[in-house]
């Protein structure tokens, strides 16, 4: 009996050691989270608000990868790279608002301001080119 509940506890902590973390990119694609993201004001740190809710039925462990690219609504305003992966779990129903450390990543246009808006967009590919600006 005592190596029944040893095997037992063994298998649910590998499971659970190997759980891996979702790209919050991942879930929005597959229909499981919400997002809104905002701007805070500012051109580097903590610029960014992420509003995320989860509408998938099940706990998701999530991550913001850093190297990710938050691309601007607004055409004139500088699309945030995220510079500091952010964890966090989601229960099944739950919203959880996560601040967000980037930089801006275009220098010709305008810093993002309060409440500028932004979309997921995507992971940041090519290094970055002239006059520091980020290319995708």
């Amino acid at each position: 009996m005592p190596r029944i509940i040893l095997l037992l506890l063994f298998s649910i902590s590998a499971g659970v050691l190997s759980a891996q973390k979702m790209p919050v990119i991942d879930a929005l694609k597959k229909g499981w989270v919400k997002v809104t993201i905002k701007g805070k004001g500012g051109h580097v740190g903590d610029v960014i608000e992420m509003i995320v809710s989860n509408i998938s039925g099940k706990d998701l462990d999530l991550v913001l990868e850093a190297g990710h690219r938050l691309d601007s609504k607004d055409s004139t305003v500088q699309d945030v790279l995220v510079n500091r992966e952010e964890k966090f779990v989601l229960g099944s129903g739950k919203t959880k608002t996560v601040a967000v450390s980037g930089m801006c990543c275009q220098a010709r246009k305008h810093s993002p301001a309060k409440e500028s808006i932004f979309l997921v967009g995507q992971k940041a590919d090519r290094p970055a080119g002239e006059n520091g600006e980020v290319h995708r």
